[in-house]
């Protein structure tokens, strides 16, 4: 057993987690004792086993088919999956503005601009076909609001369906919406490719009015909750997701959405804008509120009442079950960031993620160049992304949970170091509290092998009559 395990937590009952923070590994045990602990930690000779008691006996037999010991020279390293590699979200900003003026847009989108030509969008689609795109993808139309340019996303759509990609790939469609815009077209395209669709709602009217204006200055949760109607009335499925600003908010959006039927919800901590930079909040009360509302939803799936689903709280327990094969995506932790995902631009230029379109050093290239795949595989910024390691950040090298954060977004370290990309990679996260305290009270829940936990994270909330 690597000797970087430590006893992490003793949990209600008196067992024992034991962590080990520099693989994200970890095992709890009702019956270790001190003395076979630091016997597996520095090596046990085969003879030695004899004298073990009978429970130690067990308890050792169960660690080495866990593979948290090794036998021998034999070394049970987990390998991450193939998809590790691969590209498993592509962004695409089918215009580059917004009917919203929302005071914290982390693209800073203006309300007048430009729309994607179709010629543009034929060259992104040619040039996706040449990335090193994972067997299942999701292709998501985001930045802006995308439903307004809907007539590039249908034909976008007609190509890749009618391409080698979809010959040789799975592709899922998803979009993030305002809402603000709904038709009869939008509604078709979004039942014939089943899209997942992500409603941007802040929760109640209050919260959501403060900052997701429009360009007048009124708000627009009216507007969006006449549409939801519309999507539920139309049987299409969405989510919501929740920008969180300060203290509080979290839980008054939870409660909101909860009252109105949401099935799946998710929150997203506020990143940096030239708009509204960011405040010093409490960001460990913020994750106290997101664990809250976990345990409210998964106790109303214990009992099988309805309840939001966090979509928040499935990716934290996946990422801590499996910390060598975390879920890579944007918004989830670790940053997907320059490792399995990219964003083309109304324009057609690669990013490496959407929050960065706007810093001309974070382009890449452009969609028409013959070979995007190298150019982005060689690109230095990317390299150094791919290269993080767990508690590479200053601050972080003798974190418990460097593992399962891996430094956190990208972006906002890139912002706190005021736009230097060289500090960017060593600076810490600001939402460090946020991410530390998440995991801290996740595992230990976790850990406590609540009942129907697996069952949870696969299910399909309990709408009812």
């Amino acid at each position: 057993m690597s000797k970087n395990y430590e006893k992490w937590k003793t949990l209600e009952g008196g067992s024992q987690v034991y962590l080990n923070k520099y693989s994200g590994e970890w095992f709890v045990s009702s019956q270790m004792t001190e003395a076979l602990f630091d016997r597996l930690r520095y090596g046990i000779a085969t003879e030695d086993i004899n004298e073990l008691s009978p429970i130690e006996a067990s308890n050792l037999a169960k660690l080495i088919e866990a593979g948290i010991v090794d036998i021998g020279s034999n070394n049970n390293d987990r390998k991450p999956s193939v998809e590790r590699g691969q590209v498993t979200l592509v962004i695409i900003e089918a215009l580059n503005y917004c009917n919203l003026a929302c005071t914290y847009c982390f693209e800073d989108v203006p309300t007048k601009g430009r729309k994607m030509t179709f010629e543009t969008a034929d060259t992104i689609v040619a040039s996706i076909e040449k990335l090193n795109l994972a067997k299942n993808f999701v292709m998501e139309f985001n930045g802006g609001e995308s439903f307004s340019n809907i007539k590039t996303l249908c034909h976008i759509i007609s190509k890749v369906e009618s391409s080698k990609i979809k010959a040789n790939h799975n592709v899922s469609y998803g979009v993030t919406s305002n809402l603000t815009y709904l038709n009869e077209q939008i509604i078709n395209l979004l039942k014939k490719y089943n899209f997942s669709v992500s409603v941007s709602l802040d929760g109640e009217k209050f919260d959501h009015d403060k900052n997701r204006i429009f360009s007048t200055g009124k708000g627009s949760h009216e507007k969006v909750m006449n549409n939801i109607k519309i999507l539920n009335e139309n049987r299409i499925n969405f989510s919501t997701v929740s920008v969180i600003s300060e203290p509080g908010q979290l839980t008054r959006s939870y409660n909101f959405l909860k009252s109105i039927k949401i099935p799946y919800v998710s929150f997203a901590i506020r990143r940096h804008s030239d708009r509204k930079p960011l405040e010093d909040v409490d960001y460990s009360f913020i994750a106290n509120e997101l664990f809250e509302a976990f345990q409210d939803s998964f106790l109303h799936f214990q009992k099988k009442e309805f309840s939001p689903k966090l979509l928040d709280a499935v990716i934290l327990i996946k990422n801590l079950i499996s910390p060598f094969d975390p879920q890579y995506m944007c918004l989830r932790t670790p940053c997907g960031a320059g490792t399995n995902m990219i964003t083309y631009d109304t324009g057609g230029d690669i990013y490496i993620c959407q929050d960065l379109i706007k810093e001309p050093q974070f382009k890449v290239c452009n969609a028409s160049e013959p070979e995007p795949q190298d150019l982005i595989d060689n690109n230095d910024i990317v390299r150094k992304l791919r290269s993080r390691k767990p508690g590479g950040n200053i601050g972080c090298e003798e974190c418990d949970f460097q593992m399962f954060c891996q430094g956190g977004c990208y972006s906002t370290s890139y912002y706190a170091s005021n736009k230097d990309v060289s500090a960017s990679f060593a600076k810490k996260t600001p939402h460090c509290e946020f991410y530390y305290q998440s995991f801290s009270t996740m595992l230990g829940y976790v850990a406590s092998g609540p009942s129907g936990l697996a069952e949870y994270i696969n299910s399909t909330p309990y709408i009812g009559d």
